[in-house]
């Protein structure tokens, strides 16, 4: 395969954003898949200490709705009509 120095530049710069060679990304291509990039380093770590802190309000809030502790009417406020 055949292309310019820009281009090469701009495959091998696409290819390394997204994590793949470049042959590999030229096959993505191929098969109708653009290829994304790939997140940043920190990405997982962040998303696993969202789930972590999600499921922690999940433990507090069955805990204090299993003891009681949740006061149904500040929370779910009767309307006035």
């Amino acid at each position: 395969m055949r292309m310019t120095e820009q281009d090469y530049k701009r495959l091998t710069r696409k290819a390394r954003k997204c994590g793949l060679t470049k042959s590999g990304y030229i096959r993505q291509l191929i098969h109708d898949y653009k290829p994304r990039e790939a997140p940043p380093a920190d990405y997982y770590g962040m998303t696993r200490e969202l789930k972590e802190i999600g499921n922690n309000m999940n433990q507090i809030a069955f805990m204090a709705n299993a003891t009681g502790l949740v006061d149904e009417g500040m929370y779910y406020p009767r309307t006035r009509i």
